[in-house]
């Protein structure tokens, strides 16, 4: 053993004096839960939705409106279904070239 590591066994760590830093984490478990129905709304979207949707003529509208009722029965938000609904019909919609 060399002198250096007899010194560092000899070191008693509770006369060390050093401070471990503060670290400033989110405390996730004090964020408030929020459980809010978008039920009521969300229906009458949809049936403003399947309304435009019958009078569309596009592949898959099945499909469509299935996706959307999922999406209606997990609870999603009105602007939700819509921004879905726009993205599909623009997505539908597009004809490709011949």
């Amino acid at each position: 053993m060399t002198n250096r590591d007899s010194d560092i066994q000899k070191t008693d760590m509770s006369s060390v004096n050093f401070k471990i830093p503060a670290i400033n984490t989110p405390r996730y478990y004090q964020t408030r839960l929020r459980f809010v129905s978008h039920h009521d709304g969300s229906i009458g979207t949809l049936c403003k939705i399947l309304k435009r949707l019958a009078r569309m003529d596009l592949p898959g509208k099945d499909y469509v409106e299935a996706y959307l009722c999922h999406l209606t029965r997990r609870n999603r938000r009105p602007r939700t279904l819509e921004s879905r609904y726009g993205a599909i019909v623009i997505f539908l919609g597009i004809k490709s070239p011949k």
